[in-house]
């Protein structure tokens, strides 16, 4: 048979010849409230009571026929799980569109440069997959003054198209210091793969001390186009 705690709703099922013919006082283990519970109509012939009382402290394994949940239990929840489980691909999405767009987002506000940088996602440094190939430079003379013209090309060594930042001319002394510094843009602002474009540019009297010459790519702007161009 089947009883019902009155106060808490918990049902049990219970052996009716634990009732007995005459009824008895039952006990909920769950809420500890106590009722009369009357005969069973169909029970057949006495039998003697047990208790179906049981104390907080025995372990869940009771009795056979007594305080055995007659339903099962609702299952738990599956919403909070799949509400992480949203929280968590969002976030991930989030983190790979940054990723992706940094080049635009760093154009776009300079200050998220600091960000990416700290952990390693900064931008690339000046002229990364650019090849400077620079000649050796010519010396003439030209209305009185000294000219030196410095020509070389630049090449596109890598897998994706590059920006070709400004350039720089730096004139050294015999202690490697610089003593003269001229900028220019090159003829291109981006190679595609394996595209290459010749430099020309000239040194108007430059310091007689000079006994070194360098081209490089303007450090400070690493990813953007040189001047003058868009």
């Amino acid at each position: 048979m089947i009883l019902t705690c009155p106060e808490c709703s918990t049902r049990y099922v219970v052996d009716p010849a634990a009732i007995g013919a005459s009824g008895r006082t039952v006990k909920c283990s769950r809420c500890e409230h106590s009722w009369a519970e009357p005969p069973p109509a169909d029970l057949q012939r006495p039998a003697r009571p047990r208790p179906l009382t049981a104390e907080r402290s025995v372990p869940r394994r009771r009795p056979r026929g007594t305080n055995l949940p007659a339903l099962p239990s609702d299952p738990p929840s599956r919403a909070p799980t799949i509400l992480w489980v949203l929280v968590i691909v969002v976030f991930l999405s989030s983190v790979g569109a940054a990723v992706w767009y940094r080049d635009l987002i760093m154009s776009r506000v300079p200050l998220s440069e600091a960000v990416f940088g700290l952990v390693g996602l900064g931008p690339e440094a000046a002229g990364v997959g650019l090849q400077l190939q620079v000649s050796k430079p010519d010396y003439t003379t030209r209305d009185g003054k000294r000219v030196v013209t410095i020509k070389g090309i630049v090449v596109n060594i890598s897998e994706q198209a590059r920006v070709v930042p400004e350039m720089i001319v730096k004139v050294y002394d015999k202690n490697k210091k610089v003593i003269f510094e001229k900028r220019f843009a090159p003829s291109s602002p981006k190679l595609l793969v394996t595209e290459r474009i010749s430099f020309t540019t000239d040194l108007i009297d430059p310091p007689a001390a000079a006994t070194g010459i360098e081209v490089t790519f303007d450090p400070t702007r690493p990813g953007k186009p040189a001047a003058g161009h868009p």
